[in-house]
């Protein structure tokens, strides 16, 4: 999805419906929002770097960060599976 940060409220309310529905069909405990950005958006690129948008930069950037990338992923997860 990529909506402003201003919608989120109104998307709250439509994922709100779906996580209701996924709970009665899952049972307890309710599933968990998360919420995750990954998007490069501005009005003046001339005015950024945006090297690191190129398919080369972006995989040495992504294989420098992997292993500490990887072990948040996990400590989100793990954090997640703690509270059911």
């Amino acid at each position: 999805m990529n909506a402003p940060k201003s919608m989120m409220p109104d998307i709250r309310k439509h994922l709100a419906i779906l996580e209701g529905a996924v709970a009665r069909g899952v049972g307890d405990p309710a599933p968990a929002f998360v919420e995750a950005h990954i998007t490069v958006q501005v009005k003046d690129y001339s005015r950024y770097a945006m090297d690191g948008l190129q398919p080369d930069a972006h995989i040495a950037w992504r294989d420098a960060h992997w292993e500490s990338d990887l072990a948040a992923a996990r400590a989100a997860g793990q954090a997640m599976g703690l509270k059911v």
